[in-house]
């Protein structure tokens, strides 16, 4: 089999391969699609397409911290 950089399988006892390595750094893009599939990773989630786009103003941050706070159930 050729050798591939950013990827390694491992064998058990027996010298089959059992398991894989994969640097997701090289080939995260490609995979993306599989794992998505599989439900291994989940597509970005609403925060992480904002904080991608610029991220929440001072304003928006804070909103956001006081609607947090204000679901939290006190004990009184």
């Amino acid at each position: 089999m050729a050798r591939v950089a950013g990827i390694q399988f491992k064998d058990n006892a027996r010298g089959l391969h059992t398991h894989v390595i994969i640097d997701l750094k090289k080939h995260g893009e490609t995979l993306k699609p599989f794992l998505e599939k599989l439900g291994a990773v989940e597509e970005e989630d609403e925060f992480e397409k904002k904080w991608a786009k610029g991220g929440y103003t001072v304003e928006e941050s804070r909103k956001k911290m006081h609607e947090f706070i204000s679901s939290l159930s006190w004990k009184k």
